[in-house]
């Protein structure tokens, strides 16, 4: 069993799951933790995906517990029903297709009405009470307040950084479609190396073809590249944790990054490299914009009518 927390909000307790790969399970929980900033906050590091069941870090304010103490907290609703949950001392949010920011204006009503001894929260991205900027700033400074195992720290040190570099971080296996050009990231890197005076590049890849394609191509054009040695890129290993955490860690500690808007990893990256705020967010390349403008009308037609009804809990 885990320890008793201290307390949350007159003797609530918070219950989160962090959902999908790394960087939406740490924006989840930073959130969340942003959200309820008094006392701890109980997390279940589930074991979906690669990431195992052993969480990367620790916190001071977060105790980590395993399914048969969440499914402990949750024994009235053990199957949570996508949208939010209240009933008699549990406010629980599963926020789905969604997401947690849509719900959060009810979310905080249900608590303030209900007062439940539980909150239970689903997440698997970003939300707050603060304007975008600073729920990044909140969080960023909530990163830099973990402690991250040894085996990542030490996976890190092996590729001798230096202390000017630039990180690049290349993400196309499940969104290629909303990828900048090979040229755009060149002509990023090129700016970036010119006004901070270095030609050491740490590349970060969802892919080991992704890595091998970008080393060759930045080679060819003058740059020294560094990337970690580990092969664990598929997402299918449990050594993919470590690895995604290295490749983390190496990014926000860049002097500035060229990385894909559209991908969470970078960009959580890149809201904690503050060395030089001169990273650079792309784009997907012109010929892919209107196909995109076209899904993204029709994502928040949908979103649009079923927040409406959100309104009404």
């Amino acid at each position: 069993m885990v320890a008793e927390p201290t307390g949350v909000d007159n003797g609530m307790k918070v219950l989160i799951r962090p959902l999908s790969g790394l960087a939406n399970r740490l924006r989840a929980i930073a959130s969340t933790l942003a959200l309820f900033p008094e006392g701890s906050i109980y997390c279940y590091w589930s074991e979906d995906l690669f990431l195992g069941s052993v969480p990367p870090f620790s916190h001071p304010r977060i105790l980590f517990i395993g399914r048969e103490e969440f499914t402990a907290f949750i024994s009235d609703t053990p199957e949570l029903p996508e949208g939010l949950l209240v009933s008699p001392g549990v406010v629980a949010l599963n926020a789905g297709f969604l997401g947690e920011q849509a719900y959060l204006s009810a979310l905080m009503r249900a608590i303030s009405n209900v007062q439940p001894q539980t909150i239970v929260l689903n997440a698997g991205g970003e939300f707050g009470t603060q304007t975008r900027h600073r729920r990044e700033r909140s969080r960023a400074s909530i990163y830099s307040e973990f402690n991250w195992r040894q085996a990542v720290l030490s996976q890190k040190e092996e590729i001798d950084l230096g202390t000017n570099y630039l990180g690049l971080h290349i993400r196309g296996k499940d969104l290629s479609m909303y990828l900048p050009s090979d040229q755009s990231v060149l002509d990023s890197l090129w700016l970036l190396s010119t006004r901070l005076e270095t030609k050491e590049i740490f590349i970060a890849a969802d892919s080991l073809e992704a890595r091998v394609k970008w080393e060759s191509l930045l080679l060819d054009a003058g740059f020294t590249v560094k990337s970690q040695k580990s092969l664990h890129l598929d997402r299918r290993t449990t050594q993919d944790l470590i690895a995604s955490c290295v490749d983390f860690l190496s990014l926000s500690e860049a002097t500035a990054m060229v990385y894909s808007d559209s991908s969470s990893f970078g960009h959580e990256a890149s809201i904690q490299n503050t060395k030089s705020n001169l990273s650079i967010g792309l784009l997907p390349e012109k010929k892919r914009i209107r196909y995109l403008l076209n899904s993204s009308i029709l994502v928040r037609q949908t979103r649009y009518l079923i927040s409406r009804r959100l309104t009404r809990v």
